[in-house]
């Protein structure tokens, strides 16, 4: 079990810790605790109680080295190692008049309002040893000054669960994609067209999201079969070391036939005139219900929230992939989406946290976010230092800006504390397309609408935001948050009316009819 470990003081008169009352929270939410210090009979000497709340990445990567050649070549398996800190707050919780504690039992109880926008914890393991894990724990650490008295220290493990999102549904589309039917590589069979939509990109746990494909086949190859699928694949970094794991979540398969929607349809027609009739054939058919297929697939069991952190990467693609005949070409196309936690309300794991009474509230304004990567090689990785680096740029630059958000896991928030100071203000309300569109893209995923239109209300006193502003932000952000983006940001364009172009040519010809309503004029 790592619910905690225990490291004693040397010599008759330690003491000994132990932390209670530690529950899940929610990321955002408060943990409540309280530390037991047991001195011996006659106290023991110690100056002050220090408690140290904290989050890691960290990972393990196994991999083969080899040294010499032939006769003389030598392999063996070899451990990378990575951590780095997601926060940090350290405040003393006790000090003790005269160096002493008194013999008996103390507590000491404590409350703190974790960060929000954490990652939830995980364990995932890969091939032998590999693993990557997202761990939270709290410290406590007795100082016992004077030789021969050893510090009594004592860490345990605590469960995160990520917050809870409410994100309008957006659908999304992949393809149409026309590809040329290879038998053996080389010997061509026609072609075929593959496309889907999903009804939404964001998807809570335990949604049923819905899926709808369509497939033109202009080859003379039949097709089998349909498999959905919604792919999961975690991904993580050591030093120069990598390692993954891949699962399917959910799939369906729709077996083919002459007679339904995936008829065999003998063709000599051209790639380029392929291409145009059948896409335009596609996408016609993935807006009527009557002429595609549609697959249910539910986001249930042991589903990883995604994640993009500097080590561990967590992303989820639904596939829609047609498989024909041994050594022919199968069609495949595929749609990012971003799985956040239950629903409010859905989540039986998370109680509330019951208040303890003369609980010290721990205070949060000199919490660390962020840290950078450290890496080592061995058997064992429990003395990898990590460290928090201060941001770098001047204060108010668009350098500051950049360096606090890659270390924030609230990206609204990080923006607003920016603005407090009068640069900070100057510069957001001065930003051109380029900055608008790096400041939304390294925001985080869930947040990147909603920045857009953060940045475009303070940019209102100079002018506002303008279409070459929100064509920037389109480049710059994921394919998830494109749609929201253009909702979000395109009524407060100054030069809508007239530039709206500017934003359609940054769009899938699917993504630019969604945002139509948006980018017309009023």
């Amino acid at each position: 079990s790592r619910e905690g470990k225990m490291v004693f003081g040397l010599g008759k008169a330690a003491a000994t810790l132990m932390i209670t009352g530690l529950g899940p929270t929610v990321s955002g939410g408060r943990i409540n605790g309280t530390i037991l210090c047991t001195a011996p009979d006659g106290g023991t000497t110690a100056s002050t109680l220090n408690l140290t709340i904290s989050g890691q990445e960290s990972t393990c990567v196994e991999y083969r080295h080899s040294t010499g050649s032939g006769d003389n070549k030598k392999t063996e398996t070899r451990y990378a190692y990575g951590k780095r800190n997601l926060f940090s707050i350290s405040v003393p919780l006790a000090s003790f008049p005269g160096t002493q504690i008194p013999g008996g039992q103390h507590s000491y109880n404590f409350t703190a309002q974790i960060p929000s926008g954490l990652p939830p914890s995980m364990v995932v393991r890969g091939h032998g040893r590999s693993q990557c894990e997202i761990q939270y724990n709290i410290k406590v650490h007795l100082v016992r000054p004077g030789l021969l008295k050893s510090d009594v220290r004592m860490t345990a493990i605590f469960s995160l669960v990520g917050e809870s999102h409410d994100v309008p549904p957006s659908p999304a589309m992949a393809g149409p994609a026309t590809v040329a039917v290879n038998q053996c590589c080389c010997i061509n069979r026609g072609f075929m067209t593959l496309g889907a939509t999903t009804d939404r990109t964001m998807v809570h746990r335990g949604d049923t999201l819905s899926v709808a494909f369509c497939c033109k086949n202009d080859s003379t190859t039949n097709i089998d079969y349909t498999d959905v699928a919604m792919l999961e694949v975690i991904s993580w970094t050591a030093g120069n070391h990598a390692a993954h794991a891949a699962k399917t979540i959910a799939t369906n398969r729709f077996m083919g036939n002459p007679e339904d929607k995936l008829m065999k349809q003998h063709s000599s027609r051209d790639i380029a005139e392929t291409t145009q009739g059948a896409s335009k054939e596609i996408f016609e058919n993935l807006n009527d219900s009557a002429r595609n297929n549609t697959s249910k697939l539910i986001v249930q069991g042991q589903v990883v929230e995604s994640y993009a952190g500097s080590i561990i990467q967590v992303q989820h693609t639904v596939t829609v992939r047609s498989k024909t005949a041994c050594c022919i070409t199968d069609p495949e196309v595929g749609i990012k989406v971003f799985i956040m936690a239950n629903r409010t309300g859905e989540d039986e794991f998370i109680p509330t946290a019951v208040a303890i009474p003369n609980a010290m509230d721990i205070p949060m304004d000199s919490v660390v976010m962020g840290g950078v990567p450290a890496n080592a090689e061995g058997e064992e990785d429990d003395d990898l230092p990590m460290a928090f680096v201060a941001p770098g740029g001047a204060d108010g630059s668009i350098a500051r800006l950049a360096e606090e958000l890659s270390r924030s896991f609230n990206s609204q928030q990080a923006i607003q504390k920016f603005s407090l100071s009068p640069a900070g203000l100057q510069t957001l309300s001065t930003l051109d397309p380029q900055s608008y569109g790096m400041i939304v893209g390294k925001a985080r995923m869930l947040e990147q609408p909603k920045v857009g239109a953060q940045l475009a209300s303070f940019m209102k006193s100079q002018g506002g935001v303008t279409c070459a502003h929100l064509a920037a932000g389109v480049k710059a952000v994921s394919s998830v948050s494109r749609v929201g983006l253009v909702k979000a940001v395109a009524p407060e364009c100054s030069d809508r009316q007239a530039n709206a172009g500017l934003v359609a040519e940054e769009l899938s010809t699917f993504d630019a009819m969604m945002c139509e309503a948006a980018l017309s004029a009023k």
